[in-house]
C-alpha cells in the first residue's frame, strides 16, 4: 500500500511555510495595473508583511508573540488567519493596525511602512484606509446605533456623515433598531453595528480580530455571509480575519495557518485539503504507531497522540477489515481544514497553542 501524501503544495525551503504557488495577478490595463481609489493599482498589495517579529516574555519566562511572518494581500481578498488561541493572531493584527510596533521587518498597507517614526500624513492616510473590528467592543453602550456612528463619523470626517450612516445602517440590517442604545442589544447587533463603524470610511482593509466570538450559530452565519458581500462592493476592501473556527475559513479566498506565532501554511482552502487524500483515518491509543509501522503505512502524529493517516477510498478499503479486527479506537471522515492542519503543524487546532495571542 502506497504510503498517505503529504499536503499539496510545498514547504518554503528558507521559511518552512506550506504555500502553494499561484501564478501573479495579471494587470487590467497592460500598464502596471488598474488604477482604483486614491491612485494605488488594483494588482499592488493592499497590505504587505515582511519577515515580521514581535516577541514578549511572559511571568514564566516564555518568549512568545509572532515571528518572521510574511505574506501579501490584494484588494478584494478574503484572508484569514486560523489558529489556536495563543498561535499569535491577536498580536500580529495588533501590529498591522499600529497598536503595538514590530521589533524586526516590514508592515506596508497601501505602499506606507506602519512604523513610529511615520509622519502625520503617513498616518492618517493609513488609519484611514484601515476598518478595525478587535474582539472588545468598541462602541459607547449608553449611545445609540446612530449616536455612535455619528459621532465616529464626525471624528474621521466622513463626507456626508448623514447619508453614510444611513447608507450603512441599511446594509448591515439595524436601521430599524437606530435608536437603541447598543448596550441592550444582542451580541449579532452588536458586531454589526461594529462592521457599520467600521465600514464609515470606506476602508481598503478590513481587519477583524475573532468577529463572532459570543454570536450563536445563526448570527455567525449571517456575519459571513456579510462579509462575503462586501466582494460586490466596488471598491471592495481587503479582508484579514482571525478566527479558530474552520468553518469561518472555509468561506475566505485564502488560509493561513498560525501555529505559536509562525506562519505554517498559506494557501486556499480547497488546496489545503486536496493532499490529504479521499478519506482522513484517525487511530488512537498507544498501540497505533506499532500497529501502523507493522502494516507499512506513514501517519502524522500530533501532540496529543492521535495517528492521522490520508488515504485514498482503494487503500481504505483494504486497511478496514483488519483495523476492524485490531481492537483500536478510529474513526474515518471527508478530510477538513482541521485534518490538514493537525498534518501541517502536527497538533490538533483546538486549544492554546501556547505562542502568543
Amino acid at each position: 500500500m502506497p504510503p498517505a501524501r503529504p499536503p499539496a503544495g510545498r514547504p518554503d525551503g528558507e521559511t518552512g511555510v506550506h504555500r502553494v504557488d499561484h501564478p501573479p495577478a495579471r494587470a487590467a490595463d497592460g500598464h502596471g495595473g488598474r488604477r482604483g481609489r486614491e491612485g494605488f493599482a488594483v494588482s499592488e498589495p493592499v497590505l504587505k508583511i515582511e519577515n515580521v517579529q514581535r516577541l514578549h516574555k511572559t511571568k514564566q519566562g516564555e518568549q512568545v508573540g509572532v515571528h518572521d511572518v510574511s505574506f501579501e494581500i490584494g484588494a478584494g481578498d478574503w484572508v484569514t488567519l486560523l489558529g489556536p488561541n495563543g498561535s499569535g493572531k491577536s498580536t500580529l493584527l495588533r501590529l498591522i493596525s499600529s497598536a503595538d510596533w514590530a521589533r524586526k521587518g516590514e508592515i506596508t498597507i497601501v505602499g506606507i511602512r506602519v512604523h513610529p517614526g511615520w509622519t502625520t500624513r503617513e498616518r492618517h492616510t493609513v488609519r484611514a484606509a484601515l476598518g478595525v473590528v478587535f474582539q472588545s467592543p468598541s462602541l459607547d453602550p449608553l449611545l445609540t446605533i446612530e449616536e455612535n456612528l455619528r459621532t465616529a463619523a464626525a471624528l474621521l470626517g466622513t463626507s456626508d456623515a448623514t447619508g453614510r450612516v444611513d447608507e450603512l445602517m441599511d446594509r448591515f440590517a439595524i436601521a430599524d433598531r437606530a435608536g437603541d442604545r447598543v448596550g441592550t442589544l444582542s451580541g449579532g447587533l452588536k458586531r454589526r453595528a461594529d462592521l457599520a463603524r467600521a465600514m464609515l470610511g470606506s476602508p481598503r482593509l478590513l481587519i477583524l480580530d475573532e468577529p463572532t466570538t459570543g454570536l450563536d450559530p445563526e448570527a455567525r452565519l449571517s456575519l459571513l455571509d456579510t462579509l462575503n458581500g462586501f466582494k460586490s462592493l466596488d471598491p471592495a476592501p481587503a479582508i484579514l480575519h482571525s478566527t479558530h473556527l474552520t468553518e469561518e475559513a472555509e468561506r475566505s479566498d485564502r488560509v493561513l495557518f498560525m501555529d505559536r506565532g509562525r506562519l505554517a501554511a498559506d494557501a486556499t482552502p480547497a488546496e489545503l485539503r486536496a493532499g490529504l487524500g479521499d478519506r482522513t483515518l484517525k487511530i488512537e491509543g498507544p498501540e497505533a504507531r506499532a500497529w501502523i509501522e507493522a502494516h507499512d503505512l506513514r501517519a502524522t502524529y500530533t501532540e496529543s497522540g492521535c495517528a492521522m493517516l490520508s488515504l485514498t477510498e482503494p487503500d481504505l478499503e483494504r486497511v478496514m477489515p483488519e483495523l476492524g479486527r485490531s481492537g483500536l479506537s478510529f474513526s474515518v471522515g471527508p478530510p477538513s481544514l482541521a485534518d490538514a492542519y493537525a498534518s501541517i503543524v502536527g497538533r490538533e487546532l483546538n486549544g492554546s497553542s501556547g505562542g502568543g495571542a
